[in-house]
């Protein structure tokens, strides 16, 4: 059969399997829907697409929610729909009944996601609206019954704000009775409120004694200020540094460098050994993963198995297994002098952490330790904490770990637990980004088990142009995400240079001087000095101080595989002499405080390679289909990429020139002409759709020169949408069910 005429044959019929589904659920309910929902700007698209495909569904309750469901554009039409038919005077059909219904169509959705590739956001939108209406009421902190009887008050710990609302996940967590022995496994999405649920925790229980193990400073000092009096709050590293970081307080550093080691003399001398930095380097690298983990002894098993060439940073040189054992020896030869309180060679924090591991430690008696990031404790961390008696709650999200590179083994995955909770509504969001969460978490994480989901309040996700100065807001924020510091260099640079910015001050968090990019214009200044055009004392920092020329430090750095300073090398050699031009730049427009960083916008952009927005797994949910973001113009020349719509992923590339005129045949020769009503275009639409053949796209491309094509087409027009053509797409594919 032609593709064409099956594509035909597939409109014909798909809404008509829809429908009987719906038409057989729960028998038919003949009422008039269309007065119940006229308030609902779509209950007439609904209807006039039913009378056209299922004529006897059009006057089903049930059928017509099918439709509403897939022209939904928000979580809020679907809740506002629920009210509206469940306040109706004269009503048969239960709040139960409807929710019944949701749930079905949403395992139906679900089937079709998982089976033929429809896009999850039916399904997503309907498990939201759900959660939102079952969770509406929430629960009160008084409603958490009293675990001893006598027991101290409550509002003597602190507890004034026993009215606040919790969600029911969070209840079912506050209201757990803690046995001996037990581990509490508490995984947490982004913004779900952890730490709320760990106060309430503790105030709920004022009888017992808890120690907070947080993973910094800053949060213990901020938890010390929240958490009642029955609580402890320490970091790892201060319940470390009490049994044995003191004895080393005159040689403690924060960062220990493979030059350190040589210049020491900590580094085992032998013949044959090769380059000493290299060779420093390697030994740096086994200790740091030896004092992550939980091993009595290094051995080779810490040794790395390849090492970086330092002539060429992307070749990788395999270490034989006599290297290896070699190079632990010399491991362990520097781990001892580090670690006699005598010898000059510093030590880093988590090397007391190590020792104090090694001494299996008992702690003060507490009736049940808290354990806070769970997902960024490495094993050492870990080893000392859960081999106490006492019962332990760990509480994180697995997919926030960034703490990977200093060693974190994300403890929620490899802790074996005797009760595991879940925390999935996020309170920072809305349904929009919280959709776009969703998509991440199960494309790039695989995560299916737990749906995360936000509030019920407006949020939106839209692209943003750069070169168009003037769609920019004249009030709030900008928050830029970097992976690296030297990539905060890079974008500060951009930002002050962009002219609609040229007012705005922009902030650092953790303050200016903590991203050390003063080190950025040492490096430059390297070649200068041995030139005999600066002094010495004009580098500051006097481990730079100590080469001769930026190509030693450079070969250094990539011997040692010193990402870091790596990076510092990379934003001299891009900005050379302008380097400390553009640093003192960024100290004249600095905010002290972040709150008074005046950018332009309330938006988050992620500093991520370009190509990244175009890799299938961000846009797919199951097998190799990418599922394409469909643009949503919203005005000349800036187009918002509408992840909320529901859609397929099957656009005709070679027809976008056809597109236009099909959907607005009255905008012609430049002139505005009037707009067909929206169900007129939604039949032109559903037609075009049944005539081409459609292609599936591989990237964002296409999408990118159809955005050329619209914005040279409606220069100095009005606004339009594309949603419908997205929604109509999607109704044609529920046919394949």
């Amino acid at each position: 059969m032609p593709a064409q005429l099956r594509l035909r044959s597939a409109r014909k019929t798909a809404p008509e399997r829809t429908g009987r589904f719906a038409l057989q659920y729960k028998g038919h309910h003949h009422q008039d829907v269309v007065i119940w929902l006229k308030s609902w700007s779509k209950i007439r698209l609904c209807v006039r697409l039913l009378e056209e495909s299922i004529p006897e569904g059009a006057s089903s309750i049930w059928t017509v929610l099918v439709a509403l469901s897939i022209l939904s554009n928000e979580v809020d039409d679907i809740i506002y729909i629920f009210h509206l038919i469940s306040h109706s005077p004269g009503n048969r059909i239960t709040a139960y009944d409807l929710i019944d219904f949701f749930y079905s169509l949403a395992l139906l959705f679900q089937h079709a996601q998982y089976t033929f590739d429809v896009n999850h956001g039916y399904h997503y939108r309907l498990y939201y609206a759900l959660h939102v209406i079952e969770n509406s009421g929430g629960a009160m902190m008084s409603q958490v019954s009293s675990p001893n009887k006598g027991q101290q008050s409550l509002m003597r710990y602190g507890l004034s704000s026993s009215s606040m609302s919790l969600t029911h996940e969070q209840l079912r967590i506050v209201s757990h009775s803690l046995g001996p022995g037990q581990v509490i496994k508490i995984v947490a999405l982004a913004g779900t409120g952890k730490t709320t649920t760990l106060l309430k925790f503790a105030q709920a229980h004022p009888h017992l004694s808890f120690l907070l193990v947080v993973y910094n400073k800053s949060a213990q000092e901020y938890a010390s200020k929240l958490f009642p009096q029955n609580v402890r709050c320490s970091t790892a590293h201060s319940l470390a540094y009490r049994a044995e970081g003191f004895k080393y307080r005159h040689k403690l550093t924060g960062d220990l460098k493979a030059k350190d080691i040589v210049s020491n003399h900590a580094l085992r001398q032998r013949e044959n050994a090769g380059n000493m930095f290299r060779r420093a380097g390697i030994v740096l690298e086994t200790i740091k993963k030896f004092m992550c983990a939980t091993d009595e002894i290094i051995t080779m098993a810490h040794v790395p198995e390849v090492w970086t060439s330092s002539q060429d940073s992307l070749s990788q040189t395999s270490l034989s297994p006599e290297e290896r054992v070699e190079l632990a020896k010399d491991a362990e030869f520097t781990w001892e002098c580090m670690t006699r309180t005598s010898h000059q060679l510093r030590l880093p924090h988590d090397a007391y952490l190590k020792l104090w591991q090694l001494h299996h430690p008992t702690l003060e008696q507490k009736d049940c330790i808290l354990i806070d990031e769970g997902q960024d404790m490495n094993a050492a961390m870990l080893d000392v904490l859960m081999s106490q008696i006492c019962p332990k709650i760990i509480v994180g999200d697995p997919n926030q770990q960034i703490y990977a590179f200093r060693g974190a083994i994300n403890a929620l995955k490899s802790v074996e637990s005797t009760h595991t909770y879940y925390l999935t509504q996020s309170f920072r969001f809305g349904p929009n980004i919280g959709y776009l969460a969703s998509c991440i978490l199960e494309g790039l994480q695989g995560e299916k088990k737990q749906t995360l989901v936000g509030r019920r309040k407006k949020d939106s996700i839209q692209g943003f142009n750069w070169l168009q100065p003037r769609s920019l807001a004249r009030e709030g924020q900008l928050a830029v995400l970097c992976r690296a510091n030297y990539s905060v260099f890079f974008e500060a640079v951009r930002l002050l240079n962009l002219p609609a910015l040229s007012r705005s001050a922009i902030a650092f968090i953790g303050g200016l001087e903590c991203y050390s990019f003063q080190d950025a214009v040492d490096i430059w200044n390297l070649d200068r000095v041995k030139s005999g055009e600066l002094s010495k004392d004009a580098i500051k920092n006097p481990f730079i101080r100590g080469f001769e020329s930026r190509a030693r430090l450079t070969a250094y750095a990539k011997s040692v595989q010193d990402a870091v300073l790596e990076g510092k090398i990379a934003v001299a050699i891009k900005f050379q002499e302008n380097t400390e031009i553009h640093l003192n730049n960024m100290r004249r427009r600095c905010a002290q405080d972040p709150r008074h960083a005046g950018c332009q916008k309330n938006l988050v952009e992620l500093d991520l390679p370009p190509i990244s927005i175009s890799q299938p797994k961000i846009h797919v949910t199951v097998r190799n289909r990418m599922n394409i973001i469909h643009p949503r113009l919203i005005c000349p020349k800036c187009v918002a990429w509408s992840m909320k719509q529901p859609q397929i992923g099957q656009l005709p590339p070679d027809n976008f020139p056809s597109l236009f005129p099909l959907l607005f045949p009255n905008f012609k020769d430049g002139s505005n002409g009037d707009m067909e009503q929206d169900e007129r275009r939604l039949c032109r639409i559903g037609k075009f759709c049944a005539e081409v053949s459609p292609v599936q796209l591989g990237s964002l491309d296409q999408l990118y020169q159809l955005d050329q094509w619209l914005n040279h087409e409606m220069a100095c027009h009005e606004e339009v949408s594309f949603g419908l053509f997205a929604n109509m797409q999607a109704t044609h594919c529920l046919g394949r069910i």
